[in-house]
């Protein structure tokens, strides 16, 4: 099988190396500091004599509202993406075994990206304006993701038909689409804490699902999902992609667990864990 080759492995090596660097940098980064948009908006971190230093020179005042800098920020990896397939769009258009497996690729990604450009901002109900170098930041790494993955997917080597029913890609697209359930229903409890008269700061404990479990339900939903998305691919790419994940929402989760646990003390659940159920 021509996908399990060295060659299809190392295709990818210049932009790998560029997402392999900015999961480094972003776990490095987010170790130590958390970035001030949404709940974190004002709020210090603990024990961080960075934090100062990287609002006041990264984090702009500069910010617009979370439903505008939601769709700034998702929108270039999308746009990405689908650039690839519209100039190249052979692969996916063809009406064989393997362009079903290739809509696949484009439907499943799809899936994520259309929720968080245009479904998401739109049930955003008020929220703390986004920083616009958090936007910028985040459309750079996610962008170079979309760029990378629709070059391969359109111009690398060729998924061979038969990979439609490898074990890998089917339990992959289990584990994606499991991963995407968890994050949409997550976002759904984290949306309906407040009513509509709750004033604008008000937080309360995220009931429900995982939440049961985890502070950052909708943080591992997302890593799930792209642990999956690299099971299904198979490829360097896929695998890069999953850590850089776990580098960025893994810090703000264990950020998130603390909020929490300052925030309610003893009300909050003792045995909910930040990230990993009954884990960390």
């Amino acid at each position: 099988m021509a996908i399990l080759t060295v060659s299809a492995w190392l295709w990818a090596v210049p932009p790998l190396m560029t997402l392999i660097s900015l999961a480094v940098m972003q776990c490095m980064l987010m170790s130590s500091v958390h970035a001030p948009y949404g709940k974190f908006v004002g709020s210090p971190s603990e024990g961080s004599s960075l934090q100062p230093k990287v609002n006041r020179f990264l984090f702009l005042s500069a910010s617009v509202s979370p439903k505008v800098g939601w769709r700034l920020m998702e929108s270039p990896v999308l746009l990405s993406f689908l650039g690839w397939h519209i100039i190249y769009p052979d692969r996916f258009l063809s009406w064989s075994q393997q362009g079903l497996l290739y809509t696949a690729f484009l439907v499943l990604f799809c899936l994520h990206y259309v929720n968080r450009v245009v479904i998401y901002p739109c049930l955003i109900r008020g929220g703390k304006p986004m920083p616009l170098s958090i936007i910028f930041m985040g459309a750079c790494v996610t962008s170079t993701f979309g760029f990378t993955l629709g070059w391969t997917l359109t111009c690398g080597p060729e998924y061979p038909s038969s990979w439609l029913f490898d074990p890998r890609f089917f339990l992959g697209v289990v584990v994606y689409l499991s991963g995407w359930v968890i994050n949409l229903h997550s976002d759904h409890c984290l949306r309906n804490l407040r009513s509509p008269d709750d004033p604008p700061g008000k937080y309360k404990i995220p009931q429900g699902g995982l939440f049961e479990y985890v502070s950052g339900a909708n943080y591992f939903g997302e890593i799930v999902e792209w642990f999956g998305w690299a099971c299904l691919l198979w490829s360097s790419v896929g695998w890069s992609w999953a850590v850089l994940t776990v580098a960025n929402l893994l810090p703000r989760a264990l950020h998130t667990h603390q909020y929490y646990k300052s925030k309610f003390g003893s009300d909050y659940p003792s045995a909910r864990k930040a990230v990993l159920p009954f884990l960390l």
